[in-house]
């Protein structure tokens, strides 16, 4: 299971990080995009097992048999969550098309998925938006979190990056044995509002680097998306923002493989 075996370790780990460089505190004063709009509430999707047109191959047979195999002998279907803003709200809608595409390739006899994806959420949304979806729904026990990207250029990236890792450590701490899959920031080919776009970019790199330092040494998961970091732009629309259709799936692949590494740290064998 992930997670901190003491109360104070999560904690003491936040203050005790350090990237070994010099805060840029850099100041863009980025003009809000559509991610830092006004949050919208989430429309929760429940996950459909997909559906069967034709007989299952024996290999096919055999993989489902396996995964319930797997969900019996772990206790439970495990409770996945997905939750961020507008990547992963146009996501949503791109895994929708396809059959058992929110699953994200869990089988549903393994695992429940929800998104939680709000157009314009911000990271100070996210621990009273867990409490809300806990009380709801009970606690999950694997967590993605795509999220704090739009506040690059509005607070020194070095406040952003404690903040990010108090808060994920509230989160172990409120929850035990959850397991967090941190999505890194998206690399852009267009930073809104920026005067200093490669500045903005170093900073993205220094802020994905130190939260996925602290995410690994806590027992999570990390989503690098090395597929928008060079020569992408035909993943990204003209706004150079939001991703295409090709770049959604891409990025809900990506998000499946965190997603079924995860799953095998809290079953404790592969699912």
């Amino acid at each position: 299971m992930a997670g901190p075996q003491m109360e104070d370790s999560a904690l003491d780990m936040v203050t005790c990080e350090d990237d070994g460089e010099d805060e840029e505190g850099i100041q863009n004063g980025a003009e809000e995009d559509e991610e830092c709009q006004e949050i919208i509430e989430p429309a929760e999707v429940k996950a459909e097992p997909a559906e069967q047109s034709d007989r299952l191959t024996p290999q096919e047979e055999e993989m489902e048999e396996e995964a319930e195999a797997c969900a019996v002998e772990s206790g439970a279907r495990r409770r996945v969550w997905v939750i961020g803003q507008s990547y992963i709200y146009w996501a949503q809608q791109r895994a929708e098309v396809h059959p058992g595409g929110l699953q994200l390739g869990l089988s549903p006899a393994v695992a429940e998925v929800r998104w939680f994806g709000s157009r314009g959420m911000r990271w100070k949304h996210l621990l009273p938006e867990m409490v809300r979806l806990a009380r709801l729904f009970g606690v999950p026990d694997v967590l993605l979190i795509h999220l704090g990207g739009s506040a690059l250029g509005t607070i020194p990236v070095w406040d952003l990056g404690t903040m990010i890792l108090e808060d994920l450590a509230e989160l172990w701490l409120k929850f035990p044995g959850l397991c967090i899959v941190w999505s890194e920031v998206l690399s852009r080919n267009y930073w809104s509002g920026a005067r200093d776009p490669r500045a903005l970019e170093r900073s993205r790199i220094k802020l994905n680097k130190r939260v996925s330092k602290f995410v690994k040494r806590m027992g999570g998961v990390t989503v690098r998306h090395r597929m928008f970091e060079q020569n992408a732009a035909k993943y990204f629309k003209s706004d150079g923002v939001r991703l295409t259709e090709e770049g959604l799936d891409l990025f809900n692949l990506a998000l499946q493989g965190a997603l079924e590494e995860a799953m095998a740290l809290v079953s404790g064998q592969p699912c």
